[in-house]
């Protein structure tokens, strides 16, 4: 499956869920519905975690960063 730069960067559906906190009560919250969040400009935004294109560019990343000095 070829996976254009395009691809990558195309604008998704906004989350389903926004939920209004601080940056504070982002770190000491845990949620326990399944879900994963991330914060963005006073909310938690709901998100589904890494996609299977974002696995592999992580995955490349990773490798390199390696076989660098500062991983060592």
């Amino acid at each position: 499956m070829d996976v254009s730069e395009t691809d990558l960067l195309e604008d998704e559906a906004p989350p389903l869920v926004r939920v209004p906190m601080t940056k504070e009560q982002f770190i000491a919250w845990n949620p326990d519905d399944g879900f994963l969040y991330e914060y963005e400009n006073g909310f938690a935004l709901q998100t589904t975690g890494m996609k299977k294109e974002e696995r592999y560019l992580f995955r490349n990343l990773q490798k390199a960063f390696r076989k660098t000095e500062a991983d060592h």
